[in-house]
């Protein structure tokens, strides 16, 4: 039994041999098995095509709805807008109306701790909610309970009964009303700020037709105000005006602050450069340097060169804004100050905090040195 011996001395492994032979075949059997159950793994949680191209269209209408949402103001149906109070109405009533739900809730947590909304440009205080909102949902805004159900919500004749009947309207003329007045009379804010901005300028409205050439003032606004508009008539002649004011006035010297028309006609300003010095010194606050009146629209100034020595100028009777205080309208009621410039200001304030020096607002997009610089002497803190 020889091969026998042989056999068993081939076969003989001492420890560590055998360790080595198990960590073979271990190896050898993980190498067999393991591609079976990744094959198995991958058939079963890999997706088909059709469930991938299925998910690809859900996600694509998700994120498109989205983007619509959040850049697309007509993505709400104005049929399915309605008249609300905004110091009653819920996060719900906000949300149905088109309202981000942030906003939405910061409305309704400042009218839950005492705030109260009073007319509808207040709306844009509120840190998020847009101009473009503003100008979608104003028609439908209310400040007193109204029964919704006696009004057509798609019908732009009911819109304008809305406002007859929640605005009291009083004769008015539009060349002296102020921008504020405008807004209570149903106007957009932002169009009441072109109007003011215009007549500042040295502007004028003769009739009520003239208004629709102001850039968005609307035909339902005219046919509701044209009625109530008065304007004034001129009696004489501005040339004539200017002959009899320097044959029959002294001139004398007249601050320029406090100056009446009649004051400003006897130094040799016609009746229209009169009425835009006193306009433009309002949406300033008043002059602070001679050379702002060369800014009054279509100022005659061989007649302002000839009154300058009879001018003086007393800064003290300049009205300044607090710029940690003031509101939009009362920022954008400035003459240097627009509207978006005023609510980047207000937007500031409410992620910054108040101002801590004047040339702080410099940090604001849209105040540019040349402007920041005139703007300067009407700020305080």
């Amino acid at each position: 039994m020889h091969y026998k011996k042989i056999i068993r001395e081939y076969l003989n492994f001492n420890r560590a041999e055998r360790r080595a032979i198990f960590v073979l075949i271990l190896i050898s059997i993980l190498a067999i098995v393991i591609p079976s159950i990744l094959a198995k793994f991958k058939n079963d949680k890999q997706p088909s095509t059709a469930k991938l191209e299925a998910v690809k269209i859900l996600l694509a209408k998700s994120d498109s709805l989205k983007i619509y949402n959040e850049n697309n103001d007509d993505i709400i149906d104005e049929n399915n807008l309605f008249y609300f109070n905004p110091n009653t109405a819920t996060i719900n009533d906000w949300l149905a109306l088109g309202v981000n739900e942030t906003v939405a809730e910061r409305i309704v947590n400042y009218i839950s701790k005492g705030g109260k909304y009073y007319q509808q440009s207040d709306l844009l205080k509120t840190y998020g909610f847009t101009e473009k909102d503003l100008e979608r949902l104003y028609p439908y805004i209310v400040f007193e309970n109204i029964d919704q159900n006696k009004f057509v919500k798609n019908n732009s004749a009911d819109k304008i009964n809305v406002l007859e009947n929640t605005i009291s309207i009083s004769p008015f003329n539009p060349n002296t009303i102020s921008k504020e007045q405008w807004v209570e009379l149903g106007v957009k804010e932002y169009v009441a700020g072109r109007i003011i901005n215009y007549i500042s300028k040295g502007g004028k409205y003769k009739s009520p037709e003239d208004l629709l050439k102001t850039y968005g003032f609307e035909q339902k606004d005219y046919k509701r105000l044209k009625d109530y508009m008065i304007f004034e008539e001129i009696v004489i002649s501005e040339t004539e005006q200017i002959n009899q004011n320097n044959a029959t006035a002294e001139k004398q010297i007249t601050e320029i602050n406090a100056a009446t028309k009649d004051q400003l006609i006897a130094l040799g300003f016609s009746n229209y450069n009169a009425n835009g010095v006193i306009t433009y010194r309002e949406s300033l606050g008043g002059y602070y340097v001679l050379d702002q009146l060369k800014d009054v629209y279509k100022m005659d100034l061989q007649i302002l060169d000839a009154a300058l020595p009879y001018i003086k100028i007393d800064n003290s009777k300049i009205q300044k804004i607090n710029i940690n205080a003031a509101s939009f309208e009362q920022l954008a009621k400035h003459a240097y100050i627009s509207d978006a410039v005023a609510q980047a200001i207000i937007d500031y304030r409410n992620t910054s905090g108040k101002f801590i020096v004047i040339s702080e607002l410099q940090k604001i997009k849209g105040m540019y040195a040349n402007t920041f610089e005139k703007l300067k002497p009407y700020l305080t803190i």
